[in-house]
């Protein structure tokens, strides 16, 4: 028998009843010592059962296939392959490195064990699959008990990032520099807020013991406005919503406001368990229970033009009578109501403002001096009526110097007018 014409490597001949194999890296047929039987030329290939060569292609103690020497252990039956200081055995590789390509395949059949534990069984459902772009594998556990303390240290450490499709369940303790989240669909952070037990539930805590915590919500970019929102619908496209909120430099807002076509609430404030205060849709502010104390300032019954009070002459005021001192002439506005208005130059008019521009409140109570060197002053209402008291005449009114009048609103455009100096 002759050598093959067009021989592949690893191709086994005999000739002459010596058993020979082809080389590709030398170009040459090399001599194999021992024997083999017919079996090697059918199961060798670059893909290998282990127990079909181990039963029927070594039955010499040693094959030498170029520089590699090919035993099987008689304690344990398993296969080894040794060259020089490298050997793959029953206890374990050691030596240079074990590569898998499309150029250089390996097909195990048996188990690959690291550190006693396997990492690729048999090649049915339960296999790590090798690639050029890694391995995939129905569940991975990593023993090592040294914590991850950074992106180079610990059990797991992964350089260019892991991407995760489904969920990923973490027991201890995840540190990061920054957590992005989100998805064309909305992103959620889910955790237990309403464990029976409360300590039991998920909470927001800063990493410093014996510290406070705080929790912000920020602008990105150029913007200037943030706000924590909470819905009372899981679709926010038509909800009711509270905001805790900063409006740049405007202002910061407690809000009750919608998304789309959600319904607008009552903003309540609760104490004691029980309803306090409640804000309307429409503004009005209803006290439930308990009085309202201002500790300093003062009350002021503010009306726009144009609006119509719900504030009464009734309401609480003040204690004495404010001044409001004027050297011109001035037309009186809400807030002289309960004030004395102190006239320090002559020939000024003071004017009451018709009730369509100025909405005074029926009671509202008004008083006009004219200080010593206001020697005439006029008090004239714009369109509405003012009635001398005692007298019933209308019109325009003279106050003499040290005189004092006193104008009360008694209906919607009826204001009476009387005092001491006045004409």
């Amino acid at each position: 028998m002759s050598f093959p014409s067009s021989p592949y490597n690893g191709q086994v001949a005999k000739v002459n009843n010596i058993s020979y194999q082809y080389n590709s890296t030398v170009n040459r047929w090399q001599r194999l010592l021992g024997t083999v039987n017919s079996a090697s030329t059918a199961t060798y290939a670059l893909s290998f059962n282990t127990s079909t060569l181990v039963a029927n292609a070594v039955t010499a103690t040693n094959l030498l296939l170029n520089q590699w020497s090919v035993t099987i252990s008689t304690a344990t039956g398993n296969l080894q392959l040794t060259s020089g200081t490298q050997s793959i055995s029953n206890l374990g590789y050691t030596g240079g490195n074990i590569s898998w390509s499309t150029a250089n395949q390996t097909d195990f059949q048996g188990n690959i064990k690291v550190g006693g534990g396997t990492i690729k069984s048999g090649g049915g459902a339960a296999s790590i699959v090798l690639n050029n772009n890694g391995f995939t594998a129905p569940s991975i556990g990593i023993t090592q008990t040294s914590g991850t303390t950074s992106s180079t240290t610990g059990a797991l450490t992964v350089a260019g990032g892991v991407g995760v499709a489904g969920g990923l369940f973490v027991v201890g303790i995840i540190t990061a520099s920054n957590i992005t989240a989100y998805t064309s669909a909305g992103s959620q952070f889910i955790g237990d807020f309403d464990n029976v037990t409360v300590n039991n539930r998920t909470v927001f805590v800063t990493k410093s013991v014996n510290s406070s915590t705080g929790i912000y919500a920020i602008p990105n970019g150029t913007s200037a406005a943030s706000s924590w929102q909470a819905a009372n619908n899981s679709n926010l496209t038509n909800a009711s919503k509270i905001l805790i909120a900063t409006n740049g430099s405007t202002d910061v807002q407690l809000v009750s406001g919608v998304n789309g076509t959600g319904t607008y609430l009552p903003l309540s404030f609760y104490n004691g368990g029980v309803q306090q205060m409640v804000l309307s849709t429409t503004g009005t502010l209803t006290i439930n229970t308990g009085s309202l104390v201002i500790s300093s300032g003062t009350i002021y019954s503010l009306v726009s033009p144009g609006t119509t009070s719900t504030v009464g002459a009734s309401q609480v005021g003040y204690l004495g009578m404010p001044q409001n001192i004027q050297s011109t002439s001035y037309t009186l506005i809400p807030s002289d109501a309960g004030k004395h208005i102190y006239i320090s130059a002559t020939g000024q008019t003071v004017t009451i403002p018709a009730n369509s521009s100025v909405p005074f409140p029926i009671g509202t109570t008004i008083a006009i001096i004219a200080g010593p060197s206001a020697t005439t002053v006029s008090i004239a209402i714009t369109s509405d009526t003012m009635y001398l008291g005692g007298t019933g005449t209308t019109g325009t009114r003279t106050l003499a110097a040290y005189g004092m009048a006193t104008a009360v609103k008694v209906a919607q455009s009826t204001w009476f007018i009387n005092g001491t100096g006045l004409t």
